[in-house]
């Protein structure tokens, strides 16, 4: 049966990070130093993140208390929660990966609905693709909103589910133990977009893995006849 539906992570999926970069705008945004402790911080952040969100239900006063926990920063310079979580949320996005565009443009020409499913608040999603000009590519931005994190499949159970049959779904992701995981537990297609070669050395086993989101088209060929 042909994929009629596309779920796509993003950061690292779609989206591309810097911890650098990022960190220098973060810093300029709180009017603080920049630092390599700072980078550091960030890089962890990012890398562990998902140990804390992991069986709960998300809301933003949960996210602050982790905030908490992970940036030492915050008491050493004596910022606000809020602020600095408005701070990751209001940095400039680095920019996409170079074949982004080319990909959606082509699953748009083949009638094929988009959606996003990430691990953070779906308001600040949507801003950032707008400011990267993909937003109106996806029928519906999802995030973790009053919601367990990815690889819960909760989401995909209660608003894609609904309007697809599973065999009909792909997720495709960078993250084998929240993307891949997720699509396993929604009993849905999963595909890792692995871009650095990296070894597999876990026990979860994706449907598909690409190093670059282009090779899709091959995949959503081989389920029907496609462009």
């Amino acid at each position: 049966m042909k994929y009629k539906c596309v779920i796509f992570d993003v950061g690292y999926t779609l989206v591309e990070h810097n911890d650098k970069k990022e960190t220098e705008m973060i810093s300029k945004l709180l009017n603080i130093p920049y630092s390599e402790d700072l980078v550091n911080e960030i890089s962890n952040f990012w890398k562990k993140s998902a140990e804390y969100t992991k069986e709960i239900i998300v809301t933003k006063e949960k996210y602050f208390s982790i905030l908490e926990k992970m940036f030492p920063c915050m008491k050493k310079y004596k910022i606000n929660t809020e602020d600095f979580f408005m701070a990751l949320c209001n940095k400039e996005p680095v920019g996409l990966y170079d074949e982004v565009i080319e990909i959606l443009e082509w699953l748009k020409k083949n009638n094929i609905k988009m959606f996003t499913l990430s691990n953070w608040f779906e308001c600040n999603q949507q801003e950032e693709l707008k400011k990267l000009n993909i937003y109106n590519y996806f029928e519906k931005i999802y995030g973790w909103d009053n919601k367990y994190a990815k690889p819960n499949p909760m989401v995909i159970r209660e608003k894609i589910l609904n309007q697809y049959n599973n065999n009909e779904i792909l997720l495709i992701g960078d993250g084998l133990e929240k993307d891949i995981k997720c699509a396993i537990n929604a009993k849905i297609d999963s595909c890792w977009i692995n871009r650095k070669n990296l070894d597999n050395q876990s026990n979860i086993t994706p449907t598909y893995v690409i190093n670059n989101l282009l090779e899709i088209k091959e995949i959503i060929r081989k389920k029907g006849c496609w462009l």
